[in-house]
């Protein structure tokens, strides 16, 4: 019989089971993972290695903005800071704790679970060491096998970095090489 996994391999164990979330969700001017497809990637590995998420709040204050909406409702900034515990579910002394500081502006009652809600994606983000990102289709797989082969197209925003990444050392080696310091390079728009 096999020993139970600690709290840290338990959440490797999951770290190992999720590892790219898709931005899904418009924000103003930006795109962003949203709790719930957050959740929908991790829950079942959670539940399935035994790990709870348990966010409580530290610290917290509401602040009138002196913003009114168009029916004359006061907007409320909520802001707090989190405790989010990862615990083992065989161990409930095994726990991990993070403090995430969130905050949330709502015209009623709801900004508290706003921010708490934003403080425990976070936390489960950072914890699990996820990627997030928008353009799936110009990201190269890390689960390729050796010999597979990798079409142009995935490999052409790649190219263009490694261009600009040997110019950029090359134009510093030829600058060093001929005496020149920092100053140059900040002068010659390098840096």
């Amino acid at each position: 019989m096999s020993e139970p996994l600690n709290i840290y391999q338990r959440l490797n164990l999951i770290r190992s089971k999720v590892g790219y979330l898709k931005k899904d969700k418009k924000v103003e001017n930006y795109t962003a993972v949203s709790f719930d497809g957050l959740v929908a990637e991790t829950r079942e590995w959670f539940i399935e290695v035994g790990v709870m998420i348990l966010p409580s709040v530290c610290q917290d204050c509401t602040i009138d903005t002196g913003a009114k909406s168009q029916k004359g409702n006061a907007l409320y900034r909520y802001e707090g800071t989190f405790r989010v515990d990862f615990v083992n579910c065989d161990d409930p002394s095994q726990v991990v704790s993070i403090k995430v500081t969130a905050h949330a502006n709502d015209y009623g009652d709801k900004a508290p679970g706003k921010a708490i809600t934003y403080a425990t994606k976070s936390a489960v983000l950072k914890v699990l060491y996820l990627e997030t990102g928008e353009n799936d289709e110009a990201r190269v797989t890390h689960n390729m096998a050796p010999g597979d082969e990798v079409s142009e197209e995935e490999l052409a925003p790649i190219r263009v970095q490694i261009n600009y990444t040997t110019g950029y050392a090359s134009t510093v080696t030829n600058l060093v090489i001929d005496g020149g310091d920092a100053q140059d390079l900040v002068a010659g728009d390098i840096l």
